[in-house]
């Protein structure tokens, strides 16, 4: 029994080079992401000690999805999803710099938190339908169900790692450390969308505007 086989066909999505690539980035993302997010709530607490506050950045953080992911789609189709999956990662990396400058320098506050957890919220939600896309054209029809389970298996096993992977590395370093790695989440999916728009054989859809 072969490999493939033995993980009832699941496998077979990472023959492709394109998907592995995006599979790497996704998973380090998606790691990261719980990282932040265990990185917002724990400084919240430690500026306000208020659960109304972690309530608040916890509703800033995921309302952008009820709103943009109405249209989030159709910008993806329409501008093409390598381009929007750039744009929208290339900010998020912009306002984690902005949040870990603003922490390391102490001139972070609970109003400026709630309003970078609404944005980097809105960028995660523009660009979630457009990073789904890009699944198709990175296998063949074959390989898709494999591809969309490892992507579900991925993701639910970052809400594991992130935040064990996150205590480990921010006990007792302090709020700086703590919101250190968040400006490097980004970079992973960034550099395998490049790679991945390099290879001629994407469709039209995913290439256009890049």
């Amino acid at each position: 029994m072969n490999r493939s086989s033995a993980l009832g066909g699941i496998a077979g999505a990472f023959r492709h080079r394109n998907y592995r690539l995006y599979w790497y980035g996704i998973a380090l993302s998606n790691v990261g992401r719980w990282m932040h997010t265990l990185a917002v709530a724990w400084l919240t607490w430690g500026l306000t000690k208020s659960t109304t506050w972690l309530g608040a950045v916890g509703f800033a953080s995921t309302f952008p999805t009820v709103i943009f992911s109405l249209h989030a789609g159709v910008i993806a189709d329409r501008l093409g999803y390598l381009r929007v999956t750039r744009i929208c990662t290339l900010s998020l990396a912009l306002f984690a710099t902005l949040f870990v400058f603003l922490t390391a320098t102490g001139l972070i506050t609970p109003v400026l938190i709630l309003v970078l957890a609404a944005l980097i919220g809105s960028a995660l939600a523009i660009s979630m339908p457009a990073q789904i896309s890009l699944v198709h054209p990175l296998v063949p029809k074959e390989d898709i169900s494999a591809a969309i389970a490892l992507g579900s298996i991925t993701f639910n096993a970052a809400r594991f790692v992130g935040p064990f992977w996150a205590e480990w590395r921010w006990s007792g370093r302090g709020r700086p450390s703590c919101c250190g790695p968040m400006r490097v989440r980004y970079s992973p999916i960034f550099s395998s969308s490049g790679a991945c728009a390099s290879l001629k054989s994407l469709p039209a859809k995913a290439r256009r505007a890049v």
